[in-house]
């Protein structure tokens, strides 16, 4: 839950996690804006539901869903690390890190059913 209310929080000057785009992830921050679709709200709306579906069924599946989304969100930190300083990142990225850790330690400690 954490994950989804920070990709819709602001992020970096403002803009939301859905605003992103998921270039960012590979090139460097820069100050573009993408739609839904190709924000980094639908790599993490991905990971979020492989993650869900995982930690309904497989436990495997979980981790690797976590796995996904603290590497998506970590690695947007890193690439915005080299553009700004991480004290002026905002509220929604914080959010969106600690609720990808939240996932993957729940899956890595969740029971077998």
């Amino acid at each position: 839950m954490a994950v989804g209310f920070g990709v819709t929080r602001p992020w970096f000057e403002g803009r939301r996690g859905t605003e992103l785009p998921v270039a960012d992830l590979f090139g460097g921050v820069t100050r573009d804006t993408a739609s839904l679709l190709t924000s980094l709200a639908a790599p993490i709306a991905v990971a979020g539901l492989v993650s869900l579906y995982g930690l309904l069924l497989s436990r495997g599946l979980a981790r690797v869903g976590g796995v996904l989304l603290v590497a998506v969100s970590l690695g947007w930190v890193a690439q915005a690390r080299e553009v700004v300083s991480l004290g002026s990142l905002e509220s929604g990225v914080w959010n969106t890190v600690c609720g990808s850790l939240l996932v993957l330690v729940g899956a890595a400690t969740a029971r077998r059913s």
